[in-house]
């Protein structure tokens, strides 16, 4: 395997990760946040495919050097929203122990 490919699959397997934790995320807590999340992160892995398979295609479609980036900025910009404004209910409630007695 060249240095190359091998770079090409950790950013793959990074991608499935990232979007394997989403995931799980979204069956924790159903969010639009997270939805917007997992659809920026599929669309984001699409155009690491593109230029995988087909390195002159991405070099031709000026659209994907807009879109990668484009796709994580709005991954994290979501995951971020996601983690400031969905708090759990579990934590916005105080466990019985912390109350006066």
């Amino acid at each position: 395997m060249s240095e190359m490919q091998l770079v090409n699959a950790l950013g793959q397997l990074a991608g499935i990760l990232i979007l394997a934790a989403s995931v799980v995320l979204w069956f924790r807590a159903r969010t639009t946040w997270l939805l917007i999340a997992m659809i920026a992160q599929i669309v984001g892995m699409l155009c690491r495919v593109v230029l995988t398979l087909s390195p002159g295609m991405y070099t031709q479609m000026s659209l994907l050097h807009l879109l990668w980036p484009l796709a994580s900025g709005v991954f994290g910009a979501a995951l971020l929203c996601h983690a400031l404004l969905e708090t759990p209910t579990a934590s916005r409630t105080p466990a019985s122990s912390d109350l006066p007695s």
